[in-house]
């Protein structure tokens, strides 16, 4: 038997038939004993008999689906369905010593009991059931049966409606049976459900034999032919691949609470998307924690971000660099709210993922009482290096510093040898530094196509669907219906295959449409080629990336200024303490003894010199403290106000001051941005959107306050610089637009690629380029789906013949699911053939080899 259907169901054994509540007692007329087993004892027994049952259930719910009759049916169409109540199809003569009638659910007939034929040598009556179609509640004294057909309405519901909840359907078949709702009912369709999955399951992997689709990492390897299915003589392109991973909260499960132990410990195992723990934890200890580092006033100015717990001493994607860049402090920044004080009562606090640019899944790590840490990524990289091959493109929300991380770890050397880029996702992109964005955004990266690499956020928006199921489900349960989920989003994603690559191309033309003459008229106009714009992108490059790297004199001369300007200060307030004590007449004097003068003067008097003794030392600390730094810089006189070179170290440090302003200014404005898209979302709680729309208004506030501080630090500057107000800040609605904040400085302006009519070239010029890329990318999916739908089709004939002459025990299933899938391949050649007949297509229209 496959590993993994060891495990069936978790059910009271003698649950009551929905007709018979009323004549429903506990004695039955018979002695009642105590059952002294615990809980979990009982579980650990009612699955070890299921467990022995699934080969023979498989077996009858093939006879019952697939009957002798229609085995012989044609290849080009299903098998008729069965005829459950058809009695004249039994053998006239036969011994119905050990027929028997049992209380039946099935939401077609709505039978309240069903006739069930035995033969004498039956071994068990669940068997038995399972041929006249219906599934027993218990493997060994069944009290009820639910049909197949209701179960696999159920199934059907479920993978379309993931939110569509057991207790839900069981008060429909409720309502149908004119009959109250009870928990117990929704016990029985639980319970049923599973076993029914596992049948399935079985039934699949017998499937998956005799069309070959067994091997290690098969469905990676072949589930998106546009990615996977390399043909000869393809144009060269710089990423052979290109997959995303991404980390989520919603799929939580609660952990078992106080002392109480967990009775079920079934491990659904029979899935291929999920890696083990044990794979994942053995990249636990590459990456430290590095919670020395983050301080609290390095993430943010709002206090609600200030503490960021981690009761963990396994680092996250970002503790493996060394520096604090602005793109870590703000992915730190914006996954604070998640750690607080939560992982302690989740055992599972979500998944972390993976799915190729056209969103079939790659790999789910299950994220255990913890956040999003080092080792899941790092498990993920890892197995796709086994699979994937070189050459490959990864986005992740915060790349630029898992790049760092992962060349301090065992990976370190197969990454680079395997030649991947790391990339930032579009939309996450526009909060990392301005550096960041001019290297590892999907705009500006060659061979990247029109990829935003943001398919982990389609991804999360259906699957939350999932989590008000999944919270308070077992580890089992969880497991099945998440893989249910995934199976169901595989195949959507293949029967969209061709309306992707449809849009994608029409997308690429659409831009070469708009964009192609517009950038030809402004090179002309501006006497400019091609070569130019490449010079101006690599010189806005050199240029951020020098300015972000501050010159180590300039650093010392603007902290020697900071300490003299101290200095300055601290000796003038030594100065006028002496003259507010020799002077000062206070408002609030009375007439006192002399008695009470002496005291109170004494008391005024002690507190003065305690003060001016503090600025005395402050002022002996700063001198020494401007010594030094004096030896180090060669100074042998001290600086003025006058000199020249403390002027220009002033200049520098209200640049700097500008620079800082505006760059908190900018990280603030997107996350608000952010934060506007969650409270737009749908199926997004109460809970959310009020938090949400919480930190909305702490942003807004955040944001005033940092204008302000930008607008002092602008007019500083020499010549000042425009204000900015509130009505600008807040009329920002896309990430786009938030660029034009991002000024590096004011010097800038000066160079040739900083004007705005020459940055509008370069961003066509980049746009026009991706789209370019795209339509060769197209051009090669294209032709991959079409000869991976032609050679499938092939094989499939092969394997029906075979099939024919060899075993008919699973012609049934094998031809239904051929039948599926050529149905589904004729829609994708409907829309190969549209893509052929666009006006602009340029790839080969014939199948490959």
């Amino acid at each position: 038997m496959p590993s993994g259907i060891s495990c069936a169901t978790r059910t009271q054994p003698h649950a009551p038939p929905l007709t018979a509540v009323s004549t429903f007692s506990r004695w039955h007329g018979y002695r009642y004993y105590k059952d002294t087993r615990t809980w979990k004892q009982r579980i650990e027994r009612f699955n070890q008999h299921w467990t022995r049952q699934i080969p023979s259930l498989t077996t009858a719910y093939l006879r019952w689906k697939y009957p002798p009759a229609s085995q012989g049916a044609s290849h080009g169409s299903s098998p008729p369905s069965p005829d459950h109540g058809d009695m004249n199809s039994m053998p006239p003569l036969r011994d119905a010593t050990y027929d028997f009638d049992i209380h039946a659910i099935d939401l077609f007939s709505l039978a309240n009991d069903v006739h069930v034929l035995c033969d004498a040598d039956e071994t068990s009556p669940v068997s038995a059931i399972a041929r006249v179609g219906y599934l027993a509640n218990s493997p060994e004294a069944p009290t009820i049966a639910v049909s197949f057909r209701t179960l696999e309405l159920f199934r059907t519901l479920r993978i379309f409606k993931a939110s569509f909840s057991i207790e839900a359907f069981t008060k429909v078949i409720c309502h149908h049976y004119k009959t109250p709702y009870r928990r117990r009912y929704r016990q029985i369709i639980s319970d049923t459900f599973d076993i029914y999955l596992n049948i399935l399951h079985n039934i699949d992997h017998e499937v998956d034999k005799v069309l070959g689709h067994d091997t290690a990492d098969y469905r990676v390897q072949h589930s998106c032919p546009p990615c996977r299915y390399e043909l000869k003589d393809e144009p060269p392109t710089r990423f052979r691949g290109m997959f995303v991973a991404d980390g989520n909260n919603s799929l939580k499960r609660q952990r078992t609470l106080g002392n109480r132990s967990t009775a079920d410990l079934c491990v659904f195992e029979d899935s291929d998307y999920f890696l083990s723990n044990e794979f994942v934890d053995s990249f636990a200890h590459e990456v430290k924690s590095r919670r020395d580092v983050w301080k609290a006033e390095d993430l943010s100015d709002d206090k609600d971000e200030l503490e960021i717990i981690s009761i963990n001493e396994e680092g996250d994607p970002t503790d493996g660099t060394s520096g604090t860049s602005a793109c870590s402090r703000n992915w730190k920044a914006a996954a604070a709210d998640s750690k607080k004080k939560m992982w302690s009562i989740f055992e599972e606090t979500g998944v972390f993922a993976s799915c190729c640019r056209h969103g079939f899944i790659l790999w789910l790590c299950n994220m255990r009482r913890s956040g999003e840490l080092a080792k899941y990524p790092l498990a993920i990289l890892s197995k796709a290096l086994q699979t994937l091959g070189p050459d490959q493109a990864f986005g992740y929300d915060v790349a630029c510093s898992l790049e760092g991380t992962v060349a301090t770890t065992s990976l370190a050397n197969a990454v680079k040898e395997a030649n991947w880029f790391f990339c930032v996702n579009a939309m996450h992109g526009y909060t990392h530094e301005y550096l960041c964005r001019l290297v590892k955004h999907p705009l500006v990266v060659n061979g990247m196509g029109l990829e935003d690499l943001e398919t982990m956020e389609r991804l999360f928006s259906q699957s939350n669907a999932l989590a008000a199921g999944t919270r308070f489900m077992g580890a089992y349960q969880r497991r099945v219906f998440i893989d249910l989920f995934l199976r169901q989003w595989d195949a959507d994603k293949y029967q969209n295959l061709g309306n992707f690559l449809l849009n994608n191309y029409c997308q690429a033309l659409d831009i070469i449409r708009n964009n192609e003459l517009d950038v030809a008229h402004y090179l002309r106009q501006y006497n400019l080629t091609t070569a130019d714009l490449e010079g101006f992108i690599a010189a806005e490059r050199l240029y951020v990336q020098r300015l972000g790297k501050e010159p180590a004199h300039d650093a010392i001369a603007a902290k020697y200024v900071s300490l003299l300007m101290d200095f300055c200060n601290t000796e003038q307030e030594l100065t006028t303490s002496f003259t507010t004590f020799l002077t000062e007449v206070p408002d609030d004097y009375v007439y006192r003894t002399q008695e009470q003068q002496y005291s109170g003067g004494q008391s005024t008097t002690r507190q003065a010199e305690t003060y001016r003794r503090r600025l005395r030392e402050h002022i002996a600390e700063l001198d020494g403290q401007l010594c030094d730094l004096e030896v180090r810089m060669g100074i042998s006189i001290r600086w003025t106000p006058f000199d020249q070179s403390y002027l220009d170290a002033l200049k520098y440090i209200t640049e700097r001051r500008y620079r800082e302003a505006l760059r908190e200014l900018h990280r603030l404005v997107v996350k608000r941005l952010f934060e506007l898209d969650h409270l737009n979302l749908s199926m997004t709680g109460y809970n959310i959107r009020s938090h949400a729309a919480k930190s909305l208004q702490k942003r807004s506030k955040a944001i005033h306050r940092a204008l302000q501080k930008y607008n002092v630090a602008a007019q500083g500057l020499t010549p000042p610089h425009a204000k900015l107000d509130w009505s600008q800040m807040s009329h920002y609605t896309f990430l786009e637009e938030v660029h034009l904040l991002a000024d590096p400085g004011q010097e800038a302006s000066a160079f040739t690629w900083a004007q705005p009519a020459v940055c509008e070239i370069v961003h066509r010029y980049q746009r026009l380029k991706r789209a370019f890329e795209e339509i060769t990318s197209c051009n090669i999916g294209v032709r991959r789906l079409h000869t991976s739908i032609w050679n499938e089709n092939r094989k499939f004939k092969t394997i029906q013949h075979k099939l024919l002459t060899e075993d008919l025990s699973l012609a049934g299933p094998v031809n239904e699911y051929i039948d599926r899938r050529r149905a589904v391949n004729g829609i994708l050649m409907e829309r190969i053939g549209q893509i052929h007949a666009l006006d602009g297509y340029t790839g080969k229209k014939v199948v490959g080899t």
